[in-house]
């Protein structure tokens, strides 16, 4: 027998939540990256030291990540930093708060105890376990901020449902009247990227779309680089690429 246990801040989280899924849509038809694109690989630590690491990008720069994890009943909660440093200096400062919903249910061991008794083994499991009996939505807001002054306080907002489907809406990524969407995408979509025939033909991305131009992509699953839009200005390129590291932690 089992009994399901709620945080107190379930039903808050999850109408928020639910507001926000619900406006996501899927965005297909766009303009993709051009086979020009360039593409910035990713060397990540071989050892992860109390929640902070440096990932290298080779000829651009050095992101140094920081997460603090803080967990409250059944709601857990994420603190994300990330300082990404170009070649020529230009910084970006991200920082993020994540919040998901842990559903717990209490199974009771009663069967097992009576078979311990049984066999006169003198042994008793505890009579009560808590087990996760689903994750819910994770939801992410923050802020990206520049020391260049065309692009200098980026907003964000980011939702991850259970199963997320290619080519939905994720969030937004939001500068005075600018929205680049975020979205998850394919190597369907990206076929530009692949003149050599060297990615993984079921490659995974994390894209960013603004006016119906992807902006830069980021490969997550079976594949590891970002590639960014030949014409994009420094400013751009560090706000993109500091997303996208996000969307590693997502």
């Amino acid at each position: 027998m089992s009994a399901i246990i709620f945080s107190p801040l379930f039903r808050m989280t999850l109408i928020f939540a639910t507001s926000i899924v619900f406006a996501q849509d899927s965005i297909k038809d766009f303009e993709p990256l051009p086979a020009n694109s360039k593409k910035l690989n990713i060397v990540y630590p071989n050892v992860y030291w109390f929640n902070s690491y440096k990932i290298k990008i080779p000829g651009y720069g050095v992101a140094k990540i920081k997460e603090n994890a803080s967990d409250t009943d059944a709601i857990k909660k994420q603190k994300i930093t990330i300082s990404l440093t170009d070649l020529k200096n230009n910084v970006v400062k991200l920082e993020a708060n994540s919040i998901q919903e842990y559903v717990y249910s209490v199974k009771t061991h009663y069967l097992e105890n009576d078979v311990l008794r049984i066999l006169k083994t003198g042994l008793e499991v505890d009579t009560e376990e808590l087990m996760i009996d689903s994750i819910g939505l994770k939801i992410i807001e923050g802020k990206v901020v520049t020391n260049l002054e065309n692009l200098k306080n980026w907003k964000l907002s980011l939702v991850k449902t259970k199963n997320t489907t290619p080519f939905s809406e994720l969030g937004n990524l939001t500068f005075g009247d600018r929205t680049i969407k975020m979205i998850q995408s394919t190597l369907e979509s990206n076929q530009n990227l692949n003149q050599e025939g060297n990615i993984y033909q079921h490659a995974l991305f994390y894209e960013l779309i603004e006016d119906g131009i992807s902006l830069g992509a980021m490969a997550f699953h079976g594949e590891t680089g970002i590639w960014l839009k030949p014409d994009l200005d420094t400013s751009t390129k560090l706000v993109l690429c500091s997303t996208l590291l996000l969307l590693t932690n997502f």
